[in-house]
């Protein structure tokens, strides 16, 4: 394969009632989209920034996603996507922005999950996921779930899958002196996602969203949710213009936390070689 530089710039960055941390929520689905062929795959990502005198920055961002793949027979239907049997995916990042010795975001998370699709349409979903949020106040927030997943359609131009199954969600949080809430936090959801990849205009324009839904088992009024999505659309082989977009919503927050977390990007990706 022959080695590519990409340049990507982002033109529009709008945040709207955006906490200065990143989101207690996190799409898995977009990193499992991704997963086409068997056997294992792998990423490491890193980058930083500092800056110091007249401006003093710090940033530091690092990503790592692990996937192993088996696939079902195929059937021979070229419109059709390939379908996965077993699926392993360990996936995580680490976040940290300082700015003038002001700390504006601090949180990781690692998280695995296994499927098994013992059809090409049904299968289940086992994972664990742990967590750490500065400005959404975790000290840690670890999962355990488990659910099953449904393939409505895999071809060349729809695909459609969804989960549904239950969440225990156990979390310590860092309130303010006087705050009344409870410090450790254990709750019992109803999880459910769905994911839409859409290719609208074959080769020239991309749809891709996720959604999530978790309510409280005891209490549906305490809702956590998850929107995020991205729309491509390539103007030759070397250029590609875009948007992507979440929305996070937490009914019941922990104190001085806003419910709602908005961020839109707009990009530009250029391959020069």
């Amino acid at each position: 394969m022959c080695s590519k530089i990409k340049m990507v710039f982002a033109l529009i960055g709008m945040v709207a009632l955006w906490s200065p941390s990143a989101f207690a929520q996190i799409n898995v689905e977009s990193f499992a989209a991704q997963s086409t062929e068997s056997g294992w795959g792998a990423y490491l990502k890193g980058n930083g920034t500092f800056m110091s005198g007249n401006v003093n920055l710090l940033y530091l961002r690092s990503d790592l996603g692990v996937r192993y793949l088996t696939l079902h027979d195929s059937d021979g239907d070229e419109a059709e996507n390939a379908y996965f049997k077993d699926r392993v995916l360990l996936t995580g990042y680490y976040t940290r922005k300082e700015a003038a010795e002001t700390i504006l975001d601090n949180e990781w998370y690692l998280h695995l999950r296994y499927t098994r699709m013992q059809w090409k349409h049904v299968g289940a979903d086992f994972y664990v996921q742990q967590q750490f949020d500065e400005f959404h106040r975790l000290i840690s927030r670890t999962l355990l779930g488990t659910g099953i997943r449904g393939v409505v359609f895999n071809n060349k131009r729809v695909g459609l899958w969804f989960g549904s199954g239950y969440m225990a969600e156990a979390e310590t949080r860092n309130l303010p002196e006087l705050s009344e809430e409870p410090v450790d936090v254990q709750n019992h959801r109803w999880s459910n996602y769905a994911t839409l990849s859409w290719h609208i205009v074959p080769d020239h324009l991309h749809l891709s969203n996720t959604v999530y839904y978790q309510p409280r088992f005891d209490d549906f009024n305490d809702i956590q949710a998850l929107g995020e999505g991205k729309m491509n659309v390539p103007v030759s082989d070397r250029i590609s213009l875009g948007l992507s977009w979440v929305l996070r919503y937490d009914s019941m927050p922990p104190a001085d936390v806003e419910p709602l977390d908005v961020k839109t990007l707009g990009f530009i990706n250029i391959i020069l070689l």
